[in-house]
């Protein structure tokens, strides 16, 4: 059983952050810290969203179950009106669409409760590894990523090493 698993079965099926801003996280032997987490809810899906610091690099990691997803952000690349864009030589389409609600913010972020989002997921047969994650805020800013699986080694909460 992965530690995500574990965790969700010792809390009885609630799936509240495990994580805080403060707290450290391993990954691949490099050691991030939490600078903040915003829960995010669609439907009856609720999972976290988390900010992670290491010297002057800034990442988001989604975590949802087993599940652990590095973003980071592609600051030049919009996505063009037919909803697909070019990165790194390919082009990526749209293969999912949807939307979610802030439920809980936590840390240095500019999200509020209640701040709403759409997404788009734009892949390309010939790159498993990434895809691109396109985030249009309402009333806000659009944030594209790149996006791959991520695993989170240890965690270390704030105040203990």
């Amino acid at each position: 059983m992965s530690w995500a698993s574990d965790l969700w079965s010792r809390l009885g099926g609630r799936r509240p952050t495990p994580f805080s801003p403060g707290d450290q996280l391993v990954c691949g032997g490099e050691t991030w810290s939490v600078s903040a987490v915003i829960t995010e809810q669609a439907g009856d899906r609720e999972w976290p969203t988390v900010g992670l610091t290491r010297g002057a690099q800034t990442i988001w990691i989604t975590v949802d179950g087993d599940d652990v997803v590095r973003y980071e952000p592609l600051a030049a690349a919009r996505v063009g009106a037919d909803e697909q864009l070019t990165w790194n030589g390919r082009t990526y389409a749209v293969s999912d669409r949807g939307s979610y609600t802030v439920t809980a913010v936590a840390g240095a972020t500019e999200a509020s409760v209640g701040d709403r989002a759409t997404y788009l997921t734009l892949t390309n047969a010939q790159d498993a590894e990434h895809w691109i994650s396109v985030e249009r805020w309402e009333g806000g800013p659009t944030e594209v990523s790149t996006a791959r699986p991520w695993r989170i080694d240890q965690i270390l909460p704030a105040g203990r090493s």
